[in-house]
């Protein structure tokens, strides 16, 4: 009976033995714990370590690579165009066509040809009802300007013809036809040494009114007055007494009130002696 125990005991072990040979010798992984993670992510965040055990930031984040899309810029499928400086618009590629709108900073205007056998080149546009050509030295055009037509530009505008200012003529006043002469004829001491004048006018009687003179003693103006107008001839006195011996200067009609024939002879000068009573 005893045998017969010891011999199952000993089976029973043999079992026990195989089947312990037949387990799995790994050790399962545990499962992720989710608070742990979050935690040491704050921790690691935070600028902490992480308690031991715990996945670090690296382990428990991915890397996520963006590709950025690019989205080409399409080009306007009608040409349109801007200036930098408000650019006249004409009837034709020059400023002596005539003025038809503006292109002003800020506005656009749609380009429907182009002119570019000068430099800079002049774009046909449309700008509402208007179309006309601008100037391109400040425009920027956007869109496909292959597609426009090559343009030809307008005769040029006939100038208007320049009036031609007719100069009317100054009238030359008429100078009355004078046939009379005043002049001098002598200059004389009178007895109280009173210098006097003899005046004339040729033809006699040609001449009337009142004529002024001057008289200067040794270059200085010493007396002026007013004489009739002889019919003949007269002694006019002038008013200035000789103190000695002096150059006596008269002129007759010195504000040229007098319509003459002759102006050069209404000027004498003489030397008078007031000791020897002579003038000449």
């Amino acid at each position: 009976m005893k045998k017969t125990k010891g011999i199952v005991f000993l089976f029973s072990m043999l079992v026990v033995t195989a089947l312990a040979c037949n387990l799995p010798s790994a050790t399962p992984t545990p499962p992720v714990d989710v608070d742990a993670t979050l935690t040491s992510l704050a921790l690691t965040q935070a600028g902490q370590n992480p308690p031991a055990g715990l996945p670090t930031l690296s382990q428990a984040t991915q890397t996520i690579t963006m590709t950025s899309t690019i989205t080409p810029t399409l080009l306007p499928s009608v040409p349109m165009v801007s200036v930098s400086v408000n650019t006249n618009c004409r009837t034709g590629p020059a400023i002596e066509y005539d003025y038809l709108t503006a292109l002003l900073v800020g506005e656009k205007a749609e380009v429907v040809g182009k002119y570019t056998t000068v430099s800079p080149t002049y774009w046909i546009i449309k700008k509402g009802s208007v179309t006309c050509w601008l100037w391109g030295q400040y425009a920027t055009v956007e869109g496909n300007t292959s597609i426009l037509p090559e343009m030809i530009p307008p005769p040029s505008p006939t100038p208007p013809p320049t009036a031609t200012s007719t100069a009317t003529p100054t009238a030359t006043p008429t100078t009355p036809s004078v046939t009379g002469d005043l002049h001098i004829i002598e200059i004389i001491m009178k007895t109280n040494f009173e210098v006097a004048v003899r005046v004339g006018t040729n033809p006699t009687g040609t001449l009337s009114g009142n004529f002024q003179y001057t008289v200067k003693s040794n270059g200085s103006q010493v007396q002026q007055g007013v004489c009739p107008v002889p019919t003949g001839s007269n002694l006019c006195s002038t008013g200035h007494i000789v103190a000695g011996v002096e150059t006596i200067q008269v002129e007759i009609d010195s504000n040229y009130s007098i319509t003459e024939s002759n102006e050069g002879n209404n000027t004498l000068t003489v030397s008078c002696d007031k000791f020897g009573f002579t003038c000449n």
